[in-house]
């Protein structure tokens, strides 16, 4: 497998968790940042990109070999793949952020919600639920 490698991360109100699982789900890495020292979601998206690149060169991972990230949040919207009037995140407050489309465009690799089940049955699906169960392992480790 070309991309054999997936990033789970949960955002909650004081930390986001970070972790690199294979596509069997074997965490090979994992991290956390603090997720309320900023007020600034544009900061907080670079603060996440920059430790998860960190991360997959730490773990000898290349960030092409990432087929994409999963992300948990408060407040998300799954099918537009944006935080909403997250008022339990420093950076959220009453405002729409496009933050898949954010990272996305950050970080070059494509960043989903954890909801894959509204997908067809497609290669597509099967990468998301790969990406959504890591993501589904983080939310479960964060709490």
């Amino acid at each position: 497998m070309d991309k054999p490698y997936v990033v789970g991360i949960d955002i909650g109100g004081q930390s986001a968790k970070i972790g690199i699982v294979d596509t069997r789900g074997t965490v090979l890495a994992q991290t956390a940042i603090k997720s309320n020292d900023t007020t600034s979601h544009v900061e907080f998206i670079e603060n996440l990109c920059s430790a998860v690149e960190k991360l997959a060169e730490k773990s000898q991972i290349e960030m092409s070999q990432i087929r994409g990230i999963g992300i948990g949040a408060p407040n998300a919207n799954y099918y537009k793949g944006t935080i909403e009037n997250a008022v339990n995140l420093t950076f959220g407050g009453m405002k729409v952020i496009p933050f898949a489309d954010l990272m996305t465009e950050r970080i070059k690799l494509p960043a989903i919600s954890s909801v894959y089940h509204g997908l067809k049955p497609t290669l597509g699906k099967k990468v998301m639920q790969v990406i959504d169960h890591c993501t589904i392992y983080f939310l479960i480790a964060g709490t």
